[in-house]
């Protein structure tokens, strides 16, 4: 996306202050779009050198779709942008090698390694992470959240019954198989058992996230923990 040169300079006023606490509802989106995601590390690096922290601590709720959900939560874990910037380059040399669908062998070996072979969604703090998917074992298919928290819905208990193997919690799904589903792109790669990529509904994955987080605070007001509320007040879409 067109980013002018003075944007983050602006940008890191109204996200965050030097030092200062987070002020809540800010949210960052990346679109998918495979080794794009590059372009997508490089504004990354830019915004935390205008801010003078580290991209993790400037919001609140992080989306991603495919190369954007890897990178997402390549962050949440824990990686430096610089670092993932050269994961991103190793992944270009070790994951697209040969024809179409690619083995997805390596790909899975790099997730492992750099999200965890254990870690789960719910292990991730600091931000609300959400990644995107597409459940194809349904037609019409269905985009399904990845999430590192209980969803409105699941705080309700509304959840409604469904002839489909539900999906699972937070604390039981593996943060590099929610990678691993979200970059499942037809032609490049198999699906991921019931999963492909979430840049099929969503390759933009603002929307998503803005009626999530309406949800989740009328949610939050319904349950009388309005205190919690997070209003939107920056959205940055990538």
């Amino acid at each position: 996306r067109e980013m002018h040169s003075q944007a983050p300079i602006g940008f890191s006023s109204s996200i965050s202050s030097r030092g200062s606490p987070k002020k809540g509802g800010r949210i960052l989106c990346l679109d998918g779009g495979g080794i794009k995601g590059l372009v997508l590390i490089q504004l990354l690096i830019a915004i935390e050198e205008a801010a003078g922290q580290p991209v993790m601590k400037l919001f609140d709720w992080v989306a991603g779709t495919s190369t954007g959900g890897i990178l997402a939560l390549a962050l949440a874990v824990g990686k430096s942008t610089r670092y993932t910037q050269g994961l991103y380059f190793r992944m270009k040399d070790l994951v697209f090698v040969g024809r179409r669908p690619y083995d997805e062998t390596p790909l899975e070996d790099i997730l492992k390694l750099e999200l965890g072979n254990e870690t789960v969604m719910s292990d991730i703090k600091g931000c609300n992470v959400i990644v995107t998917g597409v459940l194809a074992d349904r037609f019409p298919a269905d985009l399904h959240l990845f999430r590192n928290y209980v969803s409105g819905e699941q705080l309700l208990r509304a959840e409604g019954a469904s002839v489909f193997v539900p999906t699972k919690a937070p604390d039981q799904q593996l943060v590099w198989h929610a990678a691993r589903a979200s970059g499942a792109a037809p032609s490049y790669f198999r699906s991921y058992g019931r999963f492909i990529d979430g840049g099929l509904i969503s390759n933009n994955p603002t929307l998503d996230i803005l009626t999530e987080v309406v949800e989740y605070n009328t949610t939050l007001r319904a349950l009388g923990r309005g205190d919690e509320v997070m209003k939107p007040s920056v959205v940055l879409s990538l």
